[in-house]
């Protein structure tokens, strides 16, 4: 999804523009959400709905609450504790320096998703030597299909 702006991470501009491209797809859709950009989930979440969100796939959700030192984050605290109206699965390191393992599981718990620990892995991006990380995209595929079975 394009953003407006890249370099600074305002919530409620990248919720809008996340609920504009929702309303554009008309076949079922998965959300799969980096970082931050859980968040950005989470928040349309919150204010918006649609009956095509079938799940959503979330890797390494940011704590924001502990990270409001970075100059480029704007809206995205307090992490709201939504009830998805769609099945959710969060994937997460056990030394993520953006979330601890405590916060990620309260994430968790809050947005009654379920939780699958990779082990050391970082932020789970580029810095974590994943590659095109096969496992990544396995579990992905679980997901798609458990949800499929309904």
């Amino acid at each position: 999804m394009e953003q407006k702006i890249w370099d600074l991470l305002l919530c409620c501009d990248r919720g809008e523009r996340l609920n504009e491209e929702i309303q554009k797809l008309q076949n079922p859709v998965y959300l799969v959400a980096h970082s931050f950009g859980c968040l950005m989930v989470i928040y349309w979440a919150q204010n918006y709905s649609s009956e095509n969100i079938r799940g959503a796939f979330l890797l390494a959700p940011a704590d924001a609450e502990s990270s409001q030192n970075l100059s480029f984050v704007k809206g995205f605290d307090p992490i709201p504790g939504t009830l998805f109206a769609f099945k959710s699965v969060v994937i997460a390191s056990t030394n993520d320096h953006y979330a601890s393992i405590e916060r990620t599981a309260e994430f968790v718990y809050a947005w009654v998703s379920v939780l699958i620990y990779i082990g050391v892995k970082g932020h789970i991006n580029a810095n974590s030597s994943i590659g095109n990380w096969p496992y990544g995209q396995t579990q992905l595929e679980d997901f798609v299909g458990f949800i499929n079975q309904k």
